[in-house]
């Protein structure tokens, strides 16, 4: 585990379908949308969700509940 350079809340790092690096908030919620497997976090549509089955215990983005999160966001 890491912690967030910003707020200082334990993070863990995965990687996306794409490749680039993630920050996940450690612990599963059931309002998440991320699957970890392994350490590859694959982001669920909202038909993978309905099939899945709203309220298992997926996991978020840190940078939903970063209060700092806008902070980290890159240029466009």
């Amino acid at each position: 585990m890491s912690a967030c350079r910003s707020c200082g809340a334990e993070i863990v790092w995965a990687f996306t379908d794409k490749g680039k690096k993630i920050p996940l908030d450690p612990d599963r919620s059931p309002i998440g949308k991320i699957a970890l497997i392994g350490q590859r976090a694959h982001v669920l549509s909202k038909a993978e969700l309905s099939y899945l089955g709203e309220g298992r215990s997926l996991y978020v983005s840190h940078f939903a509940t970063c209060p700092n999160a806008s902070s980290h966001r890159r240029k466009r």
